[in-house]
């Protein structure tokens, strides 16, 4: 059986789908279980503080999610149906 930490995790991942150890850490919750996470497999380390877990299916717009993630006020906007172009507010 998990324990509470794990499942409030767990649960985080559920709803974020993309998750940033700072997502973690506002809740309380110390990287040390994520790391964890991760070595049984569970979690999946899918870039430099950008995680996921196994059971997430990218759809054609994960590499958007991940790149919001990781530049939070990035502006999005779309040339042709499946190209994005970011830029930067300000």
């Amino acid at each position: 059986m998990r324990d509470p930490i794990t499942k409030q995790i767990l649960e985080i991942f559920r709803q974020l789908k993309v998750v940033r150890p700072r997502d973690l850490a506002a809740r309380g919750i110390p990287p040390v279980y994520l790391q964890r996470l991760c070595e049984s497999g569970t979690v999946i380390r899918a870039s430099r503080g950008i995680y996921h877990t196994e059971k997430h299916q990218p759809s054609s717009r994960h590499l958007l999610a991940l790149m919001a993630k990781r530049i939070p006020k990035a502006v999005v906007w779309t040339l042709r149906r499946f190209e994005w172009v970011i830029g930067r507010e300000g």
